[in-house]
C-alpha cells in the first residue's frame, strides 16, 4: 500500500507537470491505480497525503496563497474520496469522521474573502460539497438500513465491496450514524454543526459570484441559458443547492431553525428596503445575501410548505420591493437581482397564492408594459417573467377571470420582447409561454385571433439559427389556437370574434401547412409532424371546402408515396377530408385514397390498423354505391383477414382490429345487404356465414374502445338484416343475433343515462385553465354523432327488431317461425314486445 500511495504521488506530479505525452500517460496510470480494491491502508494513506498537500491547514491565508497547481492536486485527490465513498460508503465507515473534518476545513476556508475569488478552487469546493451531499443523503447511513423483525433489512441483504459482498450488519449501519452523529452534534453539546453547515451553504456558496454578475452584466441571455443548464458537477453553487435540499429533506429538524432564522433576519432588511430606508440602495452587497436567502425558500418550497405561510410573508416582504418605482431598489451593480428572485420565487410557491393575489401579481409582472420595449432594460428579468407567467397560467389552479383584463398586455409585452432576443431559447420561451396562455384560456381566446396571429409571419420570415426550432412551436401554437376556435365552436360560446379573422387565421394556416408538409422542402424533417398535426386541427375548423384546401392533400399524397412514417396523422387527415370535401374531394383522390388504403392494410401497427378501419368506414358511409367500384379491393382484403382470424390460422390481426374491419363490413351490409353480396363477397354466401360468426364471436371479446355502443348497434342491424336471406346455418344462430339486439338496447339506454349525469356535472363544474381542457378533452369524447351517424342513433332497434321478426314469419310461415322462436331465451324475446 505505500508504494501505491507513493506511486499515486508520482502520478499527481507528473500529470500536473510533465510535458505531452508523458503526462497522458501519468494521467492512464492514475485512473487505473484508482480503480484497484480499496482498502483501509489506502484510505489512511489518501487522507495522509491529502493533509500533507502544501498550504492547507484550515487558515484562510495560507487557502489564499495556494497556488493552482496545488489547487490541482487536491482536486485529483479530494475526487477520488468522493468517488470511493459514494461506491464503496460500508467500508468507508471508519473514514466519515476524518474526511468530514477534512472538507469543513476546506468549506470554511474557502468561504472565506481571500479565497472566494481564486478560480483554482472552485473544483475543490464542489469535492467537498458533494462529499456532503453524498454521505447525508446515503440510504444506507439511515435507520430505514436497519434489519426488521424478522431480520431482513428494507434497502439490500449485501453489500457490494472490493473485498466481495459481506452482509450488511446493523452495526455497520450504528458505526456510520456514529461518526455523523459526533462530527455534526458531539455528545458534549459544544457546538452543533448543522446550523453552521446550512448558514455556510446558503450565505457563502450560493450567493452570485462577482463572475456571476459580470456575465449577467455583458450577456443576460446567454446568462440565463447557462445558468439553467448548470450541473453540480459544473457550478459550485449548483452543488451547494443540492446540499441544501439534502439538508433540509433529510435534517429538518436541525436545518429548518437555521433557515427560519436567516429569513427573519432577511425580513428586516427586505421591509427596509421596500420602504426605501435602507442605505445605498443598488449598491449594497447585502442585496447578495437576500438572493441566496430567496434563492433557498424557492428551493425548499415543497419541504417548507407545512411550516411557513409564503403568501403573508411575501406581500408584506417582497411585494414592496417588486411595485417599487425606484429601480435601484433591490439592484445591484445596476441589476435587478431581487426583482428577478422574487419573480421566480411566485413560480415556486404559486401552490400557496390564493386567487384574490394572482391579479395584482399579474398587473405586478406586466407594469408597466413599456419596460419590455425598452431595448435596453434587463432582458434576464424579462425572461424570468415570461417563465413565472407560464407556471401561473399553466397552474391548476388558473382561472380566467383573474388573468382576462391582462391578456391584451400580456400578449403586447410577448409580442414586443421576441425581436429582441438572440438566443433560440428565449425565443422558445416566448412562444412556449403564449402556446400556455392559448391552452389556459381556451374559447375566450378566440376574441384575440388577430393579435395573436398579425405578428406571426414576420417570425415565421425571420432567418437565423434558430429557424426551424421556431417555425416548430409557431405550428404548435397555431394549433392551440385553432384547438380553442374549435372549443368555442363546439360549445356555442357567447365570445365575439373579430368578423373574418377566423378565414384570416385558416389561410395563413394553410400557407404555412404547404410550407411545413412539401416533401421537397429540405427543412420538412423538422416540421413535417406539426405541420400535420395543424392541418387536422385546421381541417377540423373549417366550415367551407376551400380550392386551396382542395390541392393541399397533394402533399399528403407525395408523403405517403415515401414512406409511413406520419400514416397516423394522414389517416387522420383523410377522415377529416372525406367529411368536408365530401363528393369533390372523392371524385378527384378517390385513385389515390383506394390505392393507400389498399397499401397499408395489414402492413402497419394495429393502432394505424384501426385509424384505416375508421376511415373505410367513413368511405363506405359517405360515398354512393356507384363511386366504390374501384375501392373494392380495400373491402375485400378486410373480409379476407376476418376469414383468416375465424378460420384460426396463428397469423392473423388482433382482435380490436378485425372489430374494426368487421364494423365496415356490418356498415355495409346495412346500407345494402345485396351489394354487399353481390359486389364485396361475390354471392359467396359461405363466406357471408364465417363473417357472421366472426362478428357473434368478438361481439362478446373485444372491448368497448374499438366497439363502440354506435358500431354495436351497427353490428346489431347488420346481422339482423342477414336473417332475411333465409340462410339456414345463419337461422340457427338468430338466438344469439337477437340476445345481441338485446343487450345493444340495454347499452343505449344506460349511455343516455350517463350523458345526462354527465351534463349536470359539467354545468356544477365549470372552470378554466388545466381544469378546462380537461373538461374540454371529455366534451370531445361526448360530442354529437355525425350527420352519417345520425340516423343509426336515431333508429329505434326495438322497433327494427320487431319489424324484422315480422317479415322473417312472413317469409318462413308460422309453424317454422314458432320452432325458431323456441331456441331464443323468452328474457329476450320480451324486450321486442310492442
Amino acid at each position: 500500500m505505500a508504494e501505491d500511495v507513493a506511486r499515486m504521488r508520482e502520478l499527481l506530479a507528473l500529470s500536473l507537470r510533465a510535458p505531452e505525452p508523458q503526462r497522458s500517460e501519468a494521467e492512464k496510470d492514475l485512473q487505473q491505480l484508482q480503480q484497484s480494491p480499496i482498502t483501509a491502508p489506502f484510505l489512511a494513506a489518501l487522507l495522509e497525503l491529502c493533509v500533507a498537500v502544501p498550504n492547507v491547514d484550515g487558515t484562510p491565508a495560507n487557502l489564499s496563497q495556494l497556488s493552482s497547481l496545488d489547487s490541482d492536486c487536491m482536486h485529483r485527490i479530494a475526487a477520488i474520496v468522493v468517488g470511493v465513498q459514494n461506491s464503496y460508503p460500508m467500508e468507508f465507515c471508519e473514514y466519515l469522521s476524518p474526511y468530514l473534518s477534512l472538507f469543513w476545513n476546506v468549506l470554511d476556508s474557502c468561504a472565506s474573502p481571500a479565497s472566494k475569488a481564486l478560480p483554482a478552487l472552485r473544483r475543490l469546493q464542489i469535492d467537498a460539497l458533494q462529499y456532503f451531499a453524498n454521505v447525508l443523503s446515503c440510504r444506507l447511513y439511515k435507520n430505514e438500513s436497519l434489519s426488521a423483525a424478522d431480520g431482513s433489512t428494507r434497502i439490500i441483504s449485501k453489500v457490494i465491496t472490493a473485498a466481495g459482498d459481506v452482509l450488511l450488519t446493523d452495526a455497520m449501519v450504528f458505526e456510520a450514524q456514529a461518526a455523523i452523529q459526533s462530527f455534526f452534534a458531539p455528545a458534549d453539546a459544544s457546538t452543533n454543526r448543522f446550523p453552521a453547515l446550512m448558514n455556510l451553504v446558503v450565505v457563502h456558496y450560493m450567493t452570485l459570484t462577482a463572475k456571476d454578475l459580470e456575465d449577467w452584466q455583458s450577456d443576460p441571455e446567454a446568462y440565463c441559458t447557462l445558468m439553467e443548464s448548470l450541473t453540480a458537477k459544473e457550478s459550485v453553487r449548483a452543488c451547494a443547492e443540492n446540499l441544501f435540499l439534502t439538508l433540509v429533506q433529510n435534517f429538518a429538524d436541525q436545518t429548518i431553525p437555521a433557515l427560519t432564522q436567516m429569513t427573519s433576519v432577511a425580513s428586516t432588511y427586505l421591509v427596509e428596503l421596500g420602504r426605501g430606508q435602507a442605505s445605498s440602495p443598488g449598491d449594497d452587497p447585502r442585496v447578495l445575501d437576500m438572493d441566496a436567502v430567496l434563492l433557498a425558500i424557492g428551493l425548499g418550497c415543497y419541504d417548507l410548505h407545512d411550516c411557513f405561510d409564503f403568501e403573508p410573508w411575501f406581500l408584506t416582504n417582497l411585494v414592496p420591493i417588486l411595485v417599487n418605482s425606484n429601480p435601484a431598489i433591490g439592484s445591484f451593480s445596476g441589476l435587478p437581482v431581487l426583482r428577478f428572485r422574487i419573480v421566480w420565487l411566485v413560480s415556486c410557491w404559486l401552490a400557496q397564492l390564493s386567487a384574490n393575489v394572482r391579479p395584482p401579481l399579474y398587473d405586478a409582472l406586466l407594469n408597466p408594459s413599456a419596460f419590455f420595449h425598452q431595448a435596453d432594460a434587463d432582458v434576464a428579468l424579462k425572461l424570468r417573467i415570461i417563465q413565472t407567467l407560464e407556471s401561473m397560467v399553466s397552474d391548476w389552479g388558473f382561472e380566467h377571470e383573474a388573468f382576462g383584463p391582462f391578456l391584451p398586455r400580456a400578449l403586447e409585452c410577448l409580442f414586443a420582447f421576441f425581436p429582441q432576443a438572440d438566443e433560440s431559447e428565449s425565443k422558445m420561451k416566448v412562444l412556449g409561454c403564449l402556446e400556455a396562455i392559448i391552452q389556459a384560456c381556451g374559447a375566450q381566446i378566440v376574441t384575440f385571433c388577430h393579435q395573436i396571429s398579425a405578428p406571426l409571419p414576420s417570425l415565421w420570415t425571420n432567418e437565423s439559427d434558430a429557424s426551424n426550432l421556431v417555425r416548430g412551436k409557431i405550428l404548435q401554437l397555431l394549433a392551440k389556437l385553432l384547438a380553442s376556435v374549435k372549443e368555442a365552436q363546439q360549445c356555442a360560446s357567447s365570445v365575439q370574434m373579430e368578423p373574418g379573422s377566423v378565414q384570416t387565421l385558416l389561410g395563413m394556416c394553410v400557407q404555412v401547412i404547404r410550407f411545413a408538409t412539401d416533401v421537397s422542402n429540405p427543412d420538412e424533417v423538422f416540421l413535417m409532424e406539426s405541420g400535420l398535426e395543424l392541418w387536422n386541427e385546421t381541417l377540423e375548423v373549417s366550415t367551407v371546402y376551400t380550392e386551396d384546401l382542395h390541392l393541399l392533400f397533394a402533399n399528403a399524397i407525395r408523403l405517403m408515396e415515401r414512406d409511413y412514417e406520419h400514416v397516423a396523422l394522414v389517416l387522420s387527415l383523410l377522415e377529416c377530408y372525406l367529411r368536408l370535401g365530401k363528393t369533390q374531394f372523392w371524385q378527384t383522390y378517390h385513385t389515390n385514397v383506394s390505392g393507400l388504403l389498399q397499401s397499408v392494410v395489414g402492413n402497419v401497427k394495429a393502432e394505424a390498423s384501426l385509424q384505416i378501419a375508421d376511415v373505410t368506414e367513413l368511405i363506405v358511409a359517405t360515398v354512393p354505391l356507384d363511386q366504390m367500384a374501384g375501392f373494392l379491393p380495400v373491402m375485400k382484403s378486410m373480409v379476407d383477414a376476418s376469414i383468416i382470424f375465424q378460420r384460426g390460422e396463428a397469423k392473423h390481426e388482433p382482435e380490436s382490429v378485425l372489430a374494426g374491419y368487421l364494423s365496415v363490413v356490418a356498415r355495409l351490409l346495412m346500407i345494402n345487404l345485396e351489394f354487399t353480396l353481390t359486389s364485396v363477397l361475390l354471392n359467396d354466401h359461405a363466406v357471408l356465414i364465417v363473417l357472421v360468426d366472426a362478428m357473434l364471436t368478438l361481439f362478446y371479446t373485444v372491448g368497448s374502445s374499438p366497439l363502440t355502443v354506435l358500431r354495436r348497434k351497427i353490428w346489431a342491424i347488420s346481422l339482423c338484416s342477414t336473417l332475411m336471406l333465409m340462410e339456414q346455418p345463419i337461422l340457427e344462430k338468430a338466438g344469439q343475433i337477437l340476445e345481441i339486439c338485446a343487450e345493444v338496447i340495454d347499452d343505449e339506454q344506460e349511455e343516455k343515462k350517463q350523458a345526462a349525469a354527465d351534463a349536470d356535472r359539467n354545468e356544477d363544474t365549470v372552470r378554466s385553465g388545466v381544469y378546462r381542457a380537461f373538461q374540454a378533452h371529455r366534451r370531445v369524447q361526448q360530442q354529437q354523432p355525425s350527420k352519417t351517424d345520425s340516423p343509426v342513433v336515431e333508429l329505434d332497434l326495438k322497433d327494427f327488431v320487431y319489424r324484422r321478426l315480422n317479415d322473417l314469419a312472413t317469409k318462413l310461415g308460422s309453424s317454422i317461425f314458432d320452432q325458431l322462436l323456441q331456441t331464443v331465451d323468452s328474457s329476450v324475446l320480451h324486450k321486442f314486445q310492442p
